[in-house]
């Protein structure tokens, strides 16, 4: 099986290694951002602890709250 190798932009590393500082200055609980966005709790919690990076579409979810540039190519 060939697997291909897909790299995603610095800024979405930057942002999502930032993620748990932005939902706070939102005064908002990870459920609450969970529950906004449509992504799964546990997921959330992943990203903000760094054991996941997200897919594009769970990225521009993120993007479209907290006003980061989105994930287009």
């Amino acid at each position: 099986m060939i697997r291909h190798k897909f790299t995603k932009p610095d800024y979405v590393y930057e942002n999502i290694e930032r993620l748990a500082e932005f939902r706070q200055k939102r005064n908002l609980t990870q459920q609450e951002l969970s529950t906004a966005v449509g992504i799964n709790y546990r997921l959330l919690k992943c990203y903000e602890l760094g054991y996941q990076i997200p897919v594009k579409q769970n990225y521009n979810k993120l993007a479209e709250v907290f006003g980061w540039q989105k994930w287009e190519a």
